[in-house]
């Protein structure tokens, strides 16, 4: 259900709906409101789709810099938080495995623990009765990609808000402050809100920042699936900010 409504918030989705409601009030006679409309859900999905709209929505929460080893080396654990699952995959035999956002987060983590030596803390849930949580599909890949086992799951969180919530009271039971928190960078700023409302001390080192657009190419100026979807993931974690600071004030 979450999903369903997710779709329509965010673009295409959010757009299909202004140019139903377009198309609504031409029918009614609103001929100018409904092109008006119909010409404002166009161009933003337009704009959207371009390097430029991407870069301009994702700008404000690539606020976080990746660390120094200096500064990293602080931290008395390093956290990655599960970001999907692929289903079924054949290459593991059927089984879920961790997505690519997910894989891009954890060899970040690895990289930090082969630098700091410090104990990996996984994060993610969504098991069901015949596939794994997250955090042990992670654990998995580690084990048998990377030979690491020094390992604390927490595999029972459904989203952001409850990998900080389950994840804070896991490394209070073995009293491991503060954290180096792993997660791409548009995502950073709705983690870091739930794990310091949660009552973790964090260090951010984001992953994955979008590239600035070239100047002067003609292609920044050709719409792409690619930067539809980064400024949905954009939209999205506005909304999500938006939510958090909704429920970290009541």
């Amino acid at each position: 259900m979450l999903s369903a409504w997710k779709f329509w918030l965010l673009p295409p989705g959010a757009n299909l709906l202004l140019l139903g409601l377009a198309l609504l009030l031409v029918g009614l006679k609103w001929r100018r409101s409904g092109w008006l409309l119909c010409a404002l859900a166009t161009l933003s999905l337009l704009w959207l789709a371009l390097p430029s709209g991407a870069w301009t929505l994702h700008r404000f929460l690539h606020i976080h810099p990746v660390p120094t080893v200096e500064s990293a080396a602080q931290a008395q654990a390093i956290v990655v938080l599960g970001g999907g699952r692929l289903h079924a995959a054949p290459e593991w035999d059927g089984l879920d495995t961790i997505s690519n956002p997910t894989l891009r987060r954890l060899h970040e983590g690895v990289r930090w623990q082969r630098q700091l030596g410090l104990p990996l803390v996984l994060s993610g849930g969504l098991g069901t009765a015949d596939q794994a949580p997250e955090a042990e599909l992670m654990a998995r890949n580690l084990r048998q990609v990377y030979d690491l086992d020094q390992l604390l799951l927490e595999p029972d969180s459904r989203n952001t808000w409850e990998n900080a919530r389950f994840t804070a009271a896991l490394l209070q039971q073995h009293d491991l402050s503060p954290v180096l928190l792993v997660t791409q960078a548009h995502h950073m700023p709705r983690a870091v809100y739930a794990f310091e409302q949660a009552g973790v001390a964090v260090i951010p080192a984001p992953v994955e920042h979008l590239s600035v657009p070239s100047a002067g190419r003609l292609t920044n100026w050709v719409p792409r699936a690619y930067y539809l979807h980064q400024s949905s993931q954009a939209l999205h974690e506005w909304l999500g900010l938006v939510a958090y600071r909704w429920r970290g004030n009541n």
